[in-house]
């Protein structure tokens, strides 16, 4: 049983103590009803044969009217008898034939009858003692009041156990709805990365194409020994990728780094990287803060490299400008990138995290999937758009926790 527990998820498990907790209230309310109604139907029949008592010897009209009353209002099974248990009256019970009296039992005709009402009599006493009603000078058993509870205590026994057949069937369709779900998102996560992979490496790997091409033209030899440095650093991009995605699912060490390092990097590199004609853009730092937080300086730059590549690729011809504020707001690191882009529309913000959603044409919908795994899942911070206006651009926020930085430096 504990093998299979720890197979759910953490979701999986928080839905199975909810049901288990409102089981267990449910059924505590039921009971607390039952309880209620079998005290009130106790005293019901204890005031009942009291009243009886006490009317034996002084039955005036209005003695009788309550008397009927009371009689009347009776909504649990009950059968009285005399003192040698004949039945006298009955009510809420259906013996299958009318017109009997007592007269009748007595004498010993309907049998049937007789034999009916003393067997439910049997089974009324099993559950709740009978009432005595004495003669009060002798002392003598007069009649006996047998009853049982109103209909609904007996539906009501019965109703925790639908409930918890209600709650396991649901629990089970939600298990199951999460299973499917999850491998859904398993299955457009596992595509994605694969195609992520590709796209990252095309770039770096193109690039080492054209430097062995260069190279075959020239006999072996590079024009510029600064060549050599552009090499290496195409060949470290591709490290870096194979870091990356070896990273992902794994327990990350973090580290306290400053964040305006690394985000200098992103957009030296984006900027060094803008086409010198046609749609060009400008990365730049407008507020830079002093930030320090914990984590993985590879992951974090994955993370924040996907914003601005969804940035850029929103960008139309008007807007140029992806500016990147870095500041401290109520003791955590803020990054935020904000474009003058096409902007998003607010039918698809819920879902532009989630794993395989894409509004691009060959898009798959995994950049700021990992984005927001990186900087919740391993970061332990938060990421979300503040705010977005069609045609007007988009401002993705990114929010750490800060470390002392001067201590670790």
């Amino acid at each position: 049983m504990k093998g299979y527990l720890s197979s759910f998820s953490k979701l999986e498990k928080t839905i199975f103590v909810i049901f288990l907790i409102m089981l267990v209230i449910f059924i505590i309310l039921i009971q607390t009803i039952i309880n209620s109604l079998e005290d009130s139907t106790k005293l019901k029949t204890r005031v009942y044969a009291k009243f009886v008592s006490s009317t034996i010897n002084n039955k005036d009209e209005a003695t009788e009217i309550i008397f009927d009353e009371i009689i009347s209002k009776i909504d649990f099974p009950v059968v009285i008898t005399d003192g040698n248990n004949i039945p006298v009256s009955w009510k809420n019970i259906n013996v299958g034939t009318g017109n009997v009296t007592y007269q009748d039992l007595k004498n010993g005709k309907n049998k049937k009858v007789l034999k009916r009402l003393t067997t439910i009599m049997n089974k009324l006493n099993k559950g709740n003692k009978h009432v005595d009603i004495r003669e009060p000078v002798t002392g003598e058993i007069i009649e006996k009041i047998y009853f049982g509870y109103p209909k609904e205590v007996y539906i009501m026994k019965y109703v925790p156990l639908f409930e918890l057949l209600v709650i396991l069937i649901i629990s089970m369709l939600g298990f199951v709805g999460v299973k499917v779900i999850k491998e859904n998102e398993n299955s457009r996560l596992w595509m994605g990365l694969s195609r992520e992979m590709a796209h990252q490496i095309g770039t770096p790997t193109a690039a080492l194409m054209g430097w062995i091409e260069l190279l075959e033209e020239n006999n072996g030899k590079l024009e510029n020994y600064s060549d050599i440095n552009l090499i290496k650093e195409d060949v470290n991009k591709l490290k870096i990728i194979a870091n990356r995605f070896n990273k992902i699912g794994r327990t990350q060490k973090l580290k306290c780094m400053n964040l305006n390092n690394e985000i200098k990097k992103i957009v030296e590199y984006y900027n060094r990287r803008s086409p010198k004609r046609g749609k060009g853009y400008i990365v730049k730092i407008a507020k830079n803060e002093s930030l320090y937080s914990m984590i993985d300086d590879e992951l974090f730059g994955w993370a924040i490299e996907n914003i601005v590549k969804n940035a850029i690729d929103a960008m139309t011809k008007k807007g140029t400008t992806i500016v990147l504020d870095l500041f401290n707001d109520k003791g955590k690191s803020v990054i935020e990138i904000s474009d003058d882009g096409r902007g998003i529309s607010r039918t698809i913000i819920a879902n532009i995290f989630a794993p395989g959603f894409s509004t691009k044409k060959y898009g798959w919908g995994l950049g700021l999937t990992l984005t927001r795994r990186i900087i919740i899942d391993y970061f332990g911070g938060n990421v979300f758009v503040k705010k977005t206006k069609i045609n007007r651009g988009t401002t993705f926020r990114v929010e750490l926790s800060q470390c002392e930085g001067d201590k670790h430096e």
